[in-house]
């Protein structure tokens, strides 16, 4: 059984959330580094990363125990209070998360780093027992700034333990990007400036050298290491510089330049093709191909090859030829550049083929619905309702709500189960035209649990 439960709150942050404005080199988003001038008479320029981040999260401390508990009941208020001090520990002990792969120019949260190490929100989570929940937001939400991550996922913590949305946002540093991070940047995009560089691949050393500067306004310079004079190392050299690397000029200070080398190595054709084929996903890739009528598959054989001609085919285990059409035509678009290659290749692979109902997405959006159809019953004080969305394996979707107004009860299993089927709904095509299907591919056992003002 899959348990979701998440929370229905019809309450406002006092003031909303910062709008962000992407690369800047402020440690925070709300405070900008205001923290650092309080404390310090010079700019943050020539400060460490770990004096910046220390500096800001026990300003923002000292911050928060000085803002009013009103609305804070009393057993709230001592867990509030423990966890600023905590936070203080956190920011005394100066281990940080650190930047080491992604997409983003100049400062950036973390969530949860490679080595395990929590940011300062995520931290406090953990030490209230909320750390799984600290890891789930880092699989979606990893680089993002509290005001990006969806209100439900982070305010009934906030709200359990004493905090708004909007101290959290103001307690969550930002990391800088590092030389590392430039390097496995470059060496994660490797397959994609392989194949952008294709008409010149027979030139293709085993690795392309690259030497990467960053200066103080964020910018990032490439330039060739060695003698590489030739029209593939020119070409990957040319579609790295087209990434988005330069950074917007800091609003306070600068950051810590670097210069560093790269070594990238260029994979086979067959390497290529091999390693995306494994990482297709239905439901990511293909989510309008299952379910479909018949038998429902578990797996499937995908395979790719242009030795006499372009092929893709897909054998799905129960055989359903409904799927394989349907995941051949996504394939073949996704897989379109093999045409190009003038060596022959014939790769297939064994994928695990998930059901739809596996997972609970559309929590956030059921909530919402629930507020936009049905309102607030007239009667009853507050309370926690608990909504059951219960199926067995193609049958139909079943709700149950608490004993609330038979009306409001009506309307919350009535919005449920359209949600549900309008979210795991998928198109095909038939004879007499395309038709929206809907089939529950596995049993279903769910708790929606939220609560409703009065």
């Amino acid at each position: 059984m899959l348990r979701v439960v998440c929370a229905f709150f019809i309450t406002f942050v006092f003031t909303s959330l910062p709008a962000i404005a992407m690369a800047t080199n402020q440690i925070n988003a709300v405070v900008g580094d205001e923290s650092w001038y309080a404390v310090h008479d010079s700019s943050p320029e020539s400060a460490s990363e770990t004096d910046r981040i220390q500096t800001h999260l026990l300003f923002v401390a000292d911050l928060l125990e000085t803002r009013p508990e009103a609305s804070v009941s009393d057993g709230t208020q001592k867990t509030r209070r423990w966890l600023i001090q905590a936070l203080r520990r956190y920011a005394e002990a100066g281990v940080f998360p650190q930047r080491v792969v992604d997409d983003y120019d100049g400062r950036r949260p973390r969530f949860v780093d490679h080595r395990g190490v929590h940011c300062a929100v995520g931290e406090l989570m953990r030490l209230t027992g909320y750390g799984a929940d600290a890891v789930n937001i880092n699989r979606r939400y990893e680089h993002a700034y509290v005001s990006e991550i969806p209100r439900p996922l982070l305010q009934d913590w906030a709200l359990e333990h004493g905090f708004t949305l909007h101290e959290l946002a103001m307690i969550q540093p930002t990391y800088t990007p590092t030389a590392r991070s430039v390097r496995s940047r470059v060496r994660s995009i490797r397959s994609a400036l392989t194949l952008r560089c294709l008409d010149h691949y027979e030139l293709a050393p085993k690795a392309v050298q690259i030497r990467a500067k960053m200066d103080a306004n964020l910018n990032v310079e490439f330039d060739l290491d060695g003698n590489q004079d030739n029209a593939f190392a020119t070409c990957v050299l040319d579609r790295i510089r087209r990434q988005d690397w330069s950074g917007r000029p800091p609003l306070k200070g600068k950051i810590e330049t670097f210069e560093t080398a790269i070594e990238v190595p260029i994979p086979s054709l067959e390497q290529i093709v091999r390693s995306r084929l494994k990482r297709v996903s239905v439901l990511a890739d293909a989510r309008d191909c299952v379910p479909r009528p018949g038998a429902i598959p578990k797996s499937a054989k995908l395979r790719v090859a242009n030795s006499k001609k372009f092929l893709v085919s897909v054998d799905t285990t129960p055989s359903n030829p409904e799927v394989d059409k349907c995941l051949e035509e996504r394939l073949r678009r996704q897989f379109s550049y093999v045409r190009k290659f003038s060596q022959p290749l014939d790769v297939s692979t064994q994928i695990v083929v998930p059901t739809q109902f596996r997972q609970l997405r559309i929590e956030t959006s059921i909530i919402s619905s629930i507020r936009k159809q049905c309102g607030v019953p007239e009667a009853g004080e507050s309370h926690t309702l608990t909504a059951n969305v219960s199926a067995m394996k193609d049958d139909t979707v079943s709700v149950t709500i608490d004993d609330v107004d038979p009306q409001y009860r009506a309307c919350v299993e009535r919005t449920v189960r359209a949600q549900v089927e309008r979210a795991f709904g998928v198109q095909r095509q038939t004879d007499n035209g395309p038709e929206r299907y809907f089939r529950i591919d596995a049993d279903i056992d769910w708790v929606l649990v939220f609560t409703r003002p009065s």
